[in-house]
């Protein structure tokens, strides 16, 4: 059975503050982590580096985001088995988390990530996730231009060839490549 290979980014604007009408985003991503049938939810947590306080990811400027002071992120859900997902540091939230489907035919969801970098640079990586024996294991990664990546733009970077393969989309020297992906 094939699976829907992108399921749509779960963005929900939660309230904005009264004093300054910023945005607050809650990242929250849905999918059969494990393959046991059940739906997981694994929902974005920025944190201060210096104190472990909880950070709202507020829809701000770079220069804002450096004023908060050293942060990291981290996936949480309601099911703790899920909650080891590789802390980031120096990285303020994620520019995309999207459940992938089932690449591998595994029984599972692969889970994309692009993090948030809190740095002066284009470049970033795009990274592939699987749930495997309770813990989250990088499968694949591969290079990408921020510069690339418009709001339109972030579910198109793996995506199901005409002849039915899992085809990864890069953007090389001003030109997009498509290679097969394998998991």
């Amino acid at each position: 059975m094939i699976k829907n290979l992108i399921t749509a980014l779960a963005i929900t604007i939660c309230s904005y503050s009264p004093i300054n009408k910023q945005e607050i985003i809650q990242i929250t991503v849905k999918g059969d982590f494990n393959g046991d049938g059940k739906i997981e939810n694994l929902t974005e947590e920025i944190r201060k580096s210096s104190s472990n306080e909880k950070v709202k990811h507020l829809n701000i400027e770079f220069e804002e985001i450096l004023e908060i002071g050293e942060t990291y992120t981290s996936l949480i859900s309601s099911d703790s088995r899920f909650n080891n997902f590789p802390v980031k540091k120096n990285c303020y939230g994620y520019k995309l988390l999207e459940n992938l489907g089932d690449l591998n035919n595994s029984g599972s969801d692969e889970l994309g990530v692009i993090f948030n970098h809190i740095d002066y640079s284009n470049l970033n990586t795009f990274h592939i996730y699987s749930f495997e024996k309770n813990q989250w294991i990088q499968k694949k990664m591969f290079n990408i231009s921020e510069l690339d990546i418009l709001e339109e733009d972030l579910h198109k970077f793996i995506f199901i060839s005409k002849s039915g393969k899992y085809r990864i989309r890069k953007y090389l020297n001003a030109e997009y490549i498509e290679e097969d992906l394998k998991i």
